[in-house]
């Protein structure tokens, strides 16, 4: 039996978040992660748009080095809906794409919405979702930290991501052996503390569907690219 294409396209509620809430992980409560499903499982119509049956194109770069992206093209969306886009196109807006089979969906892309643009052919219009992911963490998170010689560069890391807000999907076991020959004080934004830091041990970080990964600095993330529509 020929599985059909499908996919599932969730657009939710924008991120607020406290205007202390990178200056310290003590200021974020019993959740100190930014999870972007907590902004639109709220189980009320009003706080997400599902969509499952328009027509859409998309294509994605995956990066180790600058944030993920996804241009999301969707025909024909109501003009509430449209309209409602453009309103809140600078208030980050969760964006959650999975595309696969009816009975298997994979997670394509998440993040917040950058940027979103119309445009009309006839009677037909095209909306296209410009999406980044973890930019909220990687332009926001601000770090102030001190460390004395011999600090283990694996706490220093830990902290750093920490500091972001980013869950770990998968972080390197960087050696003990490997530790500051002076002390050291950081301050300013974290994500690229983080990968000043990592790279003089060669290492890389990016943030992955939200998630943080500290990888070898020669590791290639996938790129995903497709297409889907009524009749594939």
């Amino acid at each position: 039996m020929r599985k059909e294409r499908a996919y599932n396209l969730i657009i939710g509620r924008g991120i607020v978040l406290p205007d202390d809430y990178f200056i310290s992980p003590l200021t974020r409560g019993a959740s100190p992660l930014i999870s972007l499903e907590n902004y639109y499982q709220d189980n009320r119509p009003e706080d997400a748009f599902s969509y499952s049956k328009h027509e859409i194109s998309f294509k994605g770069e995956k990066s180790e080095s600058k944030p993920n992206t996804a241009d999301i093209t969707i025909k024909n969306l109501s003009e509430p809906t449209i309209n409602y886009l453009l309103a809140n196109r600078a208030n980050n807006l969760v964006v959650i794409l999975k595309v696969g089979y009816d009975d298997e969906l994979r997670l394509l892309i998440q993040g917040t919405m950058k940027d979103c643009v119309v445009s009309k052919t006839g009677s037909t219009s095209s909306t296209t979702i410009k999406v980044e992911d973890g930019v909220i963490n990687t332009k926001n998170a601000y770090t102030v930290r001190t460390y004395p010689t011999g600090t283990q560069v694996r706490k220093i890391v830990r902290d750093l991501i920490n500091d972001q807000a980013t869950p770990i999907a998968r972080v390197v076991d960087i050696p003990q052996s490997e530790i500051l020959r002076h002390p050291a004080s950081f301050m300013g934004n974290s994500n690229a503390i983080l990968k000043r830091v990592l790279s003089g041990y060669f290492y890389t970080t990016t943030i992955n569907n939200g998630m943080c990964y500290v990888l070898p600095s020669n590791t290639k993330l996938e790129s995903n690219v497709a297409f889907i529509n009524r009749e594939s």
